[in-house]
């Protein structure tokens, strides 16, 4: 995770606990993906410089 300057990380997996491996590590059960919010996925997530929360989600063209 050091060598990718990764905050946190989230490994999807095709069981069906989600569960901490590590105090920045997440395994989560891929049929999560698809209902999960990103403050689920990422709880300490922090809110990139300059990006508003209602653009997070929005799809820009």
């Amino acid at each position: 995770m050091t060598d990718l300057n990764l905050e946190q990380l989230v490994v999807l997996y095709p069981g069906s606990q989600a569960y901490q491996l590590e105090p920045r590590v997440r395994v989560m059960p891929i049929s999560s993906l698809a209902s999960a919010s990103i403050k689920s996925m990422f709880p300490g997530k922090r809110q990139a410089r300059g990006m508003a929360r209602a653009d997070f989600h929005r799809v820009r063209r």
